[in-house]
């Protein structure tokens, strides 16, 4: 589709120029003006009436805005108090746009604003380019191959559902060190050890061992006293691993974090596909993963990262210190049984039997009575902590059978996405690269050469021998605007050769497209555009181009007038 009529009143300001074109017919218009003549108005109006206000470039429509586009096949895009589509005599919704001429995502990219930092090649990324290529070129394919993303991004959340938990259930790795942190050996051991201090009671030795540890020499006093050091650097002990844990688990968790936000998401507006390299992209930008804009997202992250290296610096410390308590305590143990070695009436005094004597002040019946508790309640805690764990284990392993299942599904989804995503590009990337080389080629031939674009949207040009292949940010402005306008101009190109696809803008919108392009190349490459079928709306100030327009495509501007500002008195 192309226009045919173009009428455009008070866009923007009061001031901005009214264009009313009856008699466009598809063909060429160039307008042409000198600075603030309104040119940049003019070429955002046009895209507001097609898209609306959020479409434009840094441009707010004014409250009176008036635009109405006529396409050549009578299709009409009235946008101002009404926002209308007209199809075959139906007033249609103006999202009908969509429908007819083509998703606002792809036409945009036909729109090629003066600054280059704002063209299609310049904010697109490598996924977006082969998504706009594809879509243009085989819908349908596109579909398929979003059709298989969504598959696989969908199992991808699945797995992480699994593996995060959510609400009630506790993630994998919770439940993972719940089960770590359930020590049924050392649970064994310490039951083990009071099964053997009730067994001093049943024998009568629990009698001697009390004789002997209330003579109060200097072995019991020095026994006595490492005991309590051994208690009291095993609870400090405790506490520093507990804490080490914490800072690791910390750090684990936010890298886990970091790692879910890059994933192949849809974003949650669009339902478009934000591959990982994208969104760590937008991220380290400050940005926000899905639609790429400032999010304000610096002071979060910088206040991020300094948790994170405070949780890091605090890691290597604790580690220190409990190696340092864990060599304290070994020599404590190591003083014990040396004490124990050189009276045998103390062989049988650990720390449970001091303990309980000391708890029951040394009267045999109390301490006997306590101990039976102890018994009691440690058999009980074992029983409670094996069937705790048996859970645990029958969740975890349901949990990670699940996630198997779901891996292998992703497994399937990942080859069949790269299947049909291979053929398109041998089909329909290859295609249009060879179609773009050649519009590339015809609008500057002693400066273009061939284009390549990767499988992962990277688009390369050759170089010299000593520079060799060059990407597009490696290009210089002129060789960029070339490249974008060739790149839009095959676009275009497309849209009219496929009747049965989703694209059918044929038109090329450009707001003075070839500054800090030599002169020469700029003649010619206007010339290319002109006398090809391709509609070409363009903006300039340059008198030259304007002449290789036929005078009846020619709208000229004034200079727009500005009020007087309060300051120009003192002038």
């Amino acid at each position: 589709m192309k226009i045919s009529r173009l009428n455009i009143r008070e866009f923007s300001i009061d001031e901005c120029p009214t264009i009313e074109r009856n008699n466009i017919g598809g063909e060429n218009l160039v307008v042409f003006g000198g600075n603030r003549s309104g040119k940049t108005l003019t070429f955002n109006a046009i895209l507001y009436g097609l898209y609306g206000r959020d479409a434009t470039f840094e441009v707010s429509p004014g409250l009176g805005a008036d635009v109405s586009i006529h396409l050549d096949n009578g299709d009409v895009i009235y946008r101002g108090n009404e926002h209308t589509y007209e199809h075959d005599g139906e007033s249609l919704d103006a999202h009908a746009v969509t429908e007819y001429l083509g998703q606002e995502a792809i036409v945009r990219s036909q729109f090629l604003h003066s600054n280059i930092n704002e063209q299609p090649l310049s904010v697109l990324d490598g996924q977006d380019l082969l998504w706009k290529i594809r879509t243009v070129l085989n819908s349908d394919l596109q579909a398929v191959i979003e059709k298989h993303a969504t598959a696989k991004n969908f199992i991808k959340h699945r797995i992480e559902i699994e593996r995060r938990g959510g609400g009630d259930r506790p993630s994998l790795d919770e439940l993972r060190r719940e089960r770590d942190a359930i020590n049924i050996d050392e649970m064994q051991n310490r039951l083990g050890k009071i099964e053997h201090l009730y067994s001093l009671f049943d024998s009568g030795e629990i009698v001697n061992i009390r004789d002997r540890l209330q003579r109060n020499d200097e072995i019991t006093a020095r026994l006595q006293e490492l005991t309590d050091q051994r208690t009291a650097v095993r609870d400090t002990l405790r506490q520093k691993q507990r804490e080490l844990r914490e800072a690791q688990r910390y750090t684990d968790q936010v890298s886990d974090l970091i790692i879910d936000a890059i994933q192949e998401l849809p974003c949650p507006v669009c339902d478009r596909l934000v591959p990982e390299s994208t969104a760590e992209t937008r991220l380290n930008r400050g940005n926000c993963p899905h639609c790429g804009q400032s999010r304000g997202l610096s002071e979060l992250k910088a206040d991020l990262r300094e948790q994170i290296d405070e949780a890091d610096e605090s890691i290597k410390p604790l580690e220190e210190e409990i190696e340092a308590l864990q060599t304290e305590l070994e020599e404590i143990e190591n003083e014990i049984e040396q004490l124990r070695g050189e009276d045998p009436e103390l062989a049988e005094v650990d720390s449970l039997v001091q303990t309980a004597l000391d708890n029951a002040d040394y009267d045999i019946e109390t301490a006997r009575q306590d101990t039976e508790e102890w018994l009691k309640e440690y058999q009980e805690t074992l029983e409670e902590d094996k069937e705790r764990l048996a859970d645990i284990e029958e969740r975890i392993a349901q949990r990670e059978a699940v996630i198997e299942r779901l891996q292998a599904s992703l497994r399937v989804a990942e080859e069949a996405f790269h299947d049909v995503a291979e053929e398109c590009f041998t089909d329909e990337i290859v295609y249009f690269q060879e179609r773009w080389t050649e519009n590339y080629q015809a609008l500057a031939p002693d400066l273009a050469s061939t284009i390549e674009i990767t499988r992962d949207g990277t688009v390369n040009v050759p170089g010299t021998r000593s520079d060799g292949v060059r990407s597009y940010d490696k290009l210089s402005s002129g060789e960029q605007r070339l490249l974008n306008i060739s790149f839009a101009f095959t676009l275009a190109q497309l849209a009219g050769e496929t009747s049965d696809g989703a694209h059918h803008w044929e038109v090329l919108v450009m707001d003075e497209p070839l500054t800090n392009v030599e002169e020469e190349i700029q003649e010619h490459a206007v010339s290319v555009l002109v006398d090809s079928d391709i509609q070409c709306i363009m903006t300039t100030s340059n008198e030259t181009i304007r002449s290789l327009f036929r005078p009846r495509n020619v709208k000229n501007l004034d200079r727009i007038a500005l009020e007087p500002t309060t300051l120009d008195r003192f002038a």
